[in-house]
């Protein structure tokens, strides 16, 4: 019966997993603002190009936009440092000029798939709580006594000098 349980737990929780709340969709440069979370597809020149600024070469790059212009689009994009690994982090703005960019998309949240997870993931630790609270097995094969009280006392001997 437990097997079962816990097949049944692992299959839910790859679903919750593979799931995500954010989805893109295409856009055009014109209908960009500042603040958007887009992600931009570059060719590979202008990647190797600029691997040296953000600390690795990636043709799709996530970032925020910063402004927009008829020569392309300013992006501020997470920066891979000795920082970042500790805790921080740090952006670097990039423009990447329109003969560079190849596709960008517009980061969206889908309320259907937050729901999902969300009572997926309830689901999954209601089931939980329930189990352990209705269990009987432990009870009837485990009972649980109390210690002799010197396992309880910790002596640490102390003196002090007058």
């Amino acid at each position: 019966m437990l097997g079962v349980r816990v097949k049944a737990v692992g299959v839910l929780a790859v679903l919750v997993a593979s799931s995500a709340c954010f989805t893109y969709q295409p856009v055009e440069i014109a209908d960009l603002r500042p603040e958007l979370e887009v992600r931009a597809r570059v060719s590979a020149q202008f990647a190797e190009e600029t691997a040296e600024f953000i600390g690795r070469e990636e043709r799709l790059l996530e970032g925020i936009v910063e402004s927009t212009n008829g020569e392309g689009l300013m992006l501020l994009v997470p920066v891979v440092t000795a920082f970042e690994r500790r805790g921080g982090s740090l952006n670097q703005r990039l423009t990447i000029p329109r003969s560079h960019l190849l596709e960008v998309e517009l980061k969206e949240r889908d309320n259907t798939r937050t729901a999902l997870v969300v009572g997926v993931v309830a689901a999954i630790g209601g089931g939980i709580l329930i189990q352990q609270l209705t269990s009987d097995e432990r009870a009837s094969t485990d009972p649980i006594r109390d210690p002799p009280d010197e396992d309880w006392i910790i002596r640490i001997p102390i003196r002090i000098g007058w």
